[in-house]
């Protein structure tokens, strides 16, 4: 009994010392829920409150949140963590400012410097208080400072759609219609539809045609009707030619223009 009793003794004597040996460590990050490794381990989502580990030296990766929008990539910090002291890491993440222009692929700069094409993510805290100038070719230049976080989007004005430009010729669709005039795009969807329904009218003139022509037992009318079975069916294709032609023109002008 008493060497049972010695032997609890000791070994909770034994277990303190053991126990003090442990470091505390918490990691906070701004902003919260960032994913964190210690030691290429996951431990869990920020804040982590007095985790024990073990003394001696650790890396730490923290990992920006939604998918790496607040920053480009993931922070390491290295600690050094003392026996059964709580250490306590800090990880900020810069919020970017997102810029972007309509039309988009835009170029941004800072000054003379590039800083990429629209649209783009640019630190907040590194360029707050700067001028920067959107760019692309065929537009106005765009130009604000940066003053607060929240997204921009540059409206560029198109350097052919006023009169100021005086003496320049303006770029023009098939050769035939200015690419930003209003009108022609209102037009080509007029001729668009207006071409499809043709092509459904031919179409249907060439069905009655060809069904008075399995019906008609006089050679001469069977020939008249297959003749013109075969020239609305024509009309029919040259119709919705002209209509996908023409679509495919309205739908380049929208998108691009």
């Amino acid at each position: 009994m008493k060497s049972l009793l010695w032997s609890l003794l000791i070994g909770g004597l034994l277990a303190l010392p053991l126990k003090a040996q442990r470091a505390l460590l918490s990691i906070q990050s701004e902003p919260a829920g960032c994913w964190v490794r210690i030691d290429t381990v996951l431990v869990g989502q920020t804040p982590i409150l007095s985790l024990e580990t073990s003394p001696g030296r650790h890396i730490i990766n923290v990992y920006p949140p939604e998918g790496g929008l607040w920053n480009w990539n993931e922070q390491t910090v290295e600690v050094t963590l003392a026996p059964a002291q709580d250490t306590t890491v800090t990880v900020v993440f810069d919020q970017p400012v997102l810029v972007n222009s309509l039309p988009p692929r835009a170029e941004v700069y800072a000054g003379k410097q590039y800083l990429g094409t629209t649209p783009l993510y640019l630190n907040f805290a590194r360029y707050a208080g700067q001028n920067l100038t959107v760019r692309k070719d065929g537009y106005k230049p765009y130009a604000f400072q940066l003053v607060k976080p929240g997204p921009i989007v540059a409206h560029l004005e198109s350097r052919f759609g006023t009169g100021d430009d005086k003496g320049v010729t303006r770029p023009k669709l098939l050769g035939l219609l200015p690419r930003t005039h209003v009108r022609a795009k209102f037009a080509l969807l007029a001729a668009t539809v207006a071409t499809h329904w043709a092509s459904f009218y031919f179409k249907n003139k060439a069905d009655d045609n060809f069904e008075n022509y399995q019906r008609s037992g006089d050679p001469a009318r069977m020939r008249h009707y297959l003749n013109q079975t075969r020239k609305y069916d024509t009309l029919s294709e040259i119709a919705l030619g002209l209509s996908y032609t023409s679509l495919a023109g309205l739908m380049y002008m929208v998108i691009f223009q």
